[in-house]
């Protein structure tokens, strides 16, 4: 179709698989109606879709179908919000529509379903989902362009919106006419690439259903499924594993090394536990360990220093250190091992006369599965704030938002 705008001069051609019965020019943003095969002014829109992401004529594939954009509609709420409304039109004559808001895009469809809303109630039922009011107002067309199959109403149009993110239920009574529209997020990217477009603009705040970054409660199944599991592992791993002492021994200081038995771990991972004990008085003794595997002969190596300092000073006593600690290494898997231990003591210290070693492979701690759940409860708890924060956001322009004292 074929549309000389009477006001600029500005052609407008479209092949259509429809009867149009409006026309918005472009290039001014007067509107026309047809009139016994005519086309007849009839008033010119203030706001002129010049910064719209698509144009009229304007052809993408979205989701897999090719897409010509027949018509763009500018509604305005609340006197100060604006947003573009694109209608697209395939080779077979179906009609789809995106809705763009401070770079949110939502991909619509009309659907046959009827609501009852004369009293906006607070939900909706829709293929088993329920669905809150968000909104309910009287929109106007502040501006237009291309062609239409329905009159563009100098009236307002009564909307009520329900959503569920990602989803949204749009009921629109327009010319005495109510129809239903189901949409879905769609993410701009995709609508960039759809109609090759060098830019679009960035998004502005929580889109009406702009799905949260984290699904908090899927999140949170895994993880219980994962703690299980590990619980699960931990105890086929570790069942009947018990502490197994592998030396208790008694070494003089300044000593060649010490070289304990062989002796054969079975079953599980677990800390080696070491623990060091010298009768030290104002000095210290120091021991250092190699844990020797002897299949592989890898070696890990440790060292332990035991102080004990006390006094008098200032009409008080003081101590500090202790003449015995213990250390651990960490991770020993089944195998045999020998362990290769050097004591030492300081040069002025003449009471330490033998240090007291005795090395025990634990029985296994839980503690390497309960840190990953405390961990995940964490990142769980973080994100439900978060997202909590998030519908916070979507919800603060709207006048049932269940985020209001």
């Amino acid at each position: 179709m074929l549309n000389n705008c009477t006001k600029c001069g500005v052609s407008t051609e479209l092949n259509l698989s429809f009867t149009a019965d409006s026309f918005a020019c472009p290039g001014c943003g007067s509107h026309y109606t047809l009139d016994k095969g005519e086309w007849v002014f009839r008033n010119m829109f203030k706001t002129k879709p010049t910064e719209t992401a698509l144009k009229v004529g304007a052809k993408g594939v979205l989701k897999g179908i090719s897409y010509t954009v027949s018509g763009v509609i500018v509604k305005c709420a609340y006197r100060n919000f604006f947003w573009n409304e694109y209608i697209l039109q395939d080779g077979k004559g179906n009609f789809r529509f995106l809705s763009e808001a401070d770079g949110h895009w939502i991909f619509l469809e009309e659907i046959p379903e009827v609501f009852k809303i004369s009293n906006h109630p607070k939900t909706i039922e829709y293929k088993g989902q329920v669905y809150d009011l968000y909104d309910y107002t009287t929109t106007h067309i502040a501006g237009a362009a291309g062609f239409f199959d329905f009159r563009l109403s100098d009236d307002g149009i009564q909307m009520d919106e329900f959503i569920n993110p990602p989803y949204i239920i749009s009921v629109e009574s327009m010319n005495g006419k109510t129809s239903t529209y189901f949409g879905e997020h769609i993410n701009p990217r995709e609508v960039k690439k759809a109609f090759d477009l060098p830019y679009i603009r960035s998004r502005v705040g929580i889109g009406l259903v702009q799905p949260q970054p984290v699904d908090t409660r899927l999140m949170a199944m895994i993880f219980c499924v994962s703690i299980i599991l590990m619980f699960i592992t931990h105890v086929f791993i570790y069942s009947g594993q018990s502490e197994q002492s592998v030396l208790n021994t008694a070494l003089v200081p300044d000593s060649k090394d010490f070289t304990s038995p062989s002796f054969e771990l079975k079953g599980g991972s677990a800390p080696l536990s070491v623990f060091v004990n010298a009768d030290v008085d104002n000095s210290w003794a120091n021991i250092q360990v190699a844990l020797v595997d002897e299949k592989t002969s890898d070696e890990v190596y440790a060292s332990k220093d035991v102080e004990y300092y006390h006094g008098y000073t200032d009409g008080e006593n003081w101590s500090e250190g202790s003449t015995g600690d213990r250390f651990n290494i960490c991770g020993v898997s089944a195998g045999k091992y020998h362990l290769v231990i050097t004591p030492q003591i300081a040069a002025d210290n003449f009471s330490t006369k033998s240090v007291s070693v005795r090395a025990v492979w634990n029985e296994p701690s839980t503690r390497n599965v309960w840190l990953p759940a405390i961990f995940m409860g964490v990142i769980v708890l973080a994100f439900f704030y978060y997202n909590k924060n998030f519908e916070t956001r979507r919800w603060a322009d709207s006048a049932n938002s269940p985020y209001k004292e």
